[in-house]
């Protein structure tokens, strides 16, 4: 019994972990990517939303975009995925944005201005997840007192 109950420790931890590893790898390059662009904004006139929805699971909001940009005359598409805490039943209007000195980059209003609200979202969930990996297969089992 004592050893099944290792098991599960372990397998539940290793899936945290791969879980916390996968929500950075997902999350990590976009969010460093808008650290890198967040001043002198303006208005993405070379592109357009094609598909936006934003769900939300009590307060954690899951954001995914796909935005078309015409450059040179080819048309690319990018997809943002943005995760982060706000009140429920917040209403989210998007705007697309480009730094000034490279228009081939877009982000979003709500990615900007959620910035730092993602980060910290980001940053407990990877400690939540990362944490509890290593925390679960350590945990010993509690003996009950004897009568």
């Amino acid at each position: 019994m004592r050893m099944r109950q290792r098991v599960w420790g372990v397998l539940s931890g290793l899936v945290l972990v791969v879980l916390g590893i996968g929500l950075a790898w997902y999350e990590g390059p976009l969010l460093l990517r808008d650290f890198a662009i967040s001043s002198n904004m303006e208005a993405a006139t070379q592109a357009r939303l094609v598909k936006g929805r934003c769900k939300s699971r009590l307060i954690i909001f899951f954001c995914d975009l796909t935005i078309d940009q015409n450059l040179g005359g080819a048309t690319h598409q990018t997809e943002l995925s943005y995760l982060f805490v706000d009140m429920p039943f917040s209403d989210h209007n998007v705007r697309l944005l480009s730094p000034k000195d490279d228009r081939s980059i877009v982000t979003t209003d709500v990615g900007q201005e959620m910035l730092w609200n993602r980060v910290l979202t980001l940053g407990g969930m990877l400690i939540f997840c990362l944490a509890g990996g290593v925390i679960l297969p350590l945990r010993k089992k509690a003996v009950p007192a004897s009568a």
